[in-house]
């Protein structure tokens, strides 16, 4: 695959350089792949599932066009997943030895077990030099990901909402540990994914989660976890119905009691 992805951006970069080379009448000076380093990435995009076998990396591929020599590509992450602290570069430069045309940037995130079972983490990559990109100028790709984990259901009960109402509900739970899914929750293909302690007794993670309700003023509205409690095989939560507003969750409806029972 990554042989097909590289064919294909040499294919773009002489095409590129094809239809710039026959404007003869064009003022300055034609592209020159031959004084150029030529470095992309395949996409603007990669989704990545993180698993155990990953040995906390994240390989992003960067391909180049120009191989004759070795050289070294700098690379940087945004602001916002440096001030996260979960994930940081192996090394801030892509190396190239002389006649490779794929190199890789690396994402460490150490222990597995640290990352968020409920979270979906968004991390944007960039080639740092301008003058080292090829004709695509692909300089940044946005790497979306979250742990992998084996869903397996356990049954359905009873869901209950003060907002939305109730439903028979079923339930999922992973094989990675004490994590729940409820499909479908409040709308179709929207779930509701959290985490309980070893002992089963409090919430360990829950991420801020869209229900897929869409407001006709503000659009989707989120649950915002404001308190959990159980009591017996009922499970109770207390959710802020939040919107987007001006870059912020603004709580748009009263707190929620929802609950549902464990089989």
């Amino acid at each position: 695959m990554e042989k097909k992805i590289f064919k294909l951006l040499v294919i773009l970069i002489v095409c590129v350089s094809v239809f710039t080379s026959c404007d003869t009448d064009a003022e300055g000076a034609l592209y020159n792949s031959e004084n150029k380093v030529d470095v992309a990435f395949a996409s603007t995009q990669l989704n990545v599932d993180m698993v155990t076998s990953d040995n906390g990396k994240i390989k992003v591929a960067v391909y180049r066009g120009n191989s004759s020599t070795a050289v070294s590509v700098p690379v940087t992450l945004d602001a916002k997943t440096l001030e996260g602290g979960i994930f940081v570069l192996e090394n801030s430069k892509v190396e190239f030895k002389a006649g490779e045309n794929i190199a890789y940037a690396v994402l460490n995130y150490g222990n597995f077990d640290k990352i968020s079972p409920t979270s979906q983490y968004s991390i944007i990559l960039s080639i740092a030099d301008s003058t080292q990109l090829s004709p695509s100028e692909i300089n940044k790709i946005t790497i979306k990901t979250q742990r992998k984990l084996t869903w397996k259901s356990i049954g359905s009960s009873h869901y209950y909402s003060s907002l939305f109402g109730d439903w028979d509900q079923p339930i999922e739970k992973a094989d990675e540990g004490n994590i729940y899914r409820l499909p479908d929750c409040i709308t179709k293909d929207y779930p509701l994914i959290f985490a309980l302690t070893d002992d089963g007794q409090d919430l360990a993670s829950y991420a801020i989660q869209p229900t897929g309700y869409k407001n006709a003023t503000y659009g989707m509205v989120y649950y915002v976890i404001k308190a959990f409690s159980r009591d017996g095989n009922r499970l109770n939560f207390q959710f802020k119905p939040c919107v987007i507003y001006n870059g912020k969750y603004a709580q748009l409806f009263d707190t929620t009691q929802d609950y549902i029972d464990l089989p």
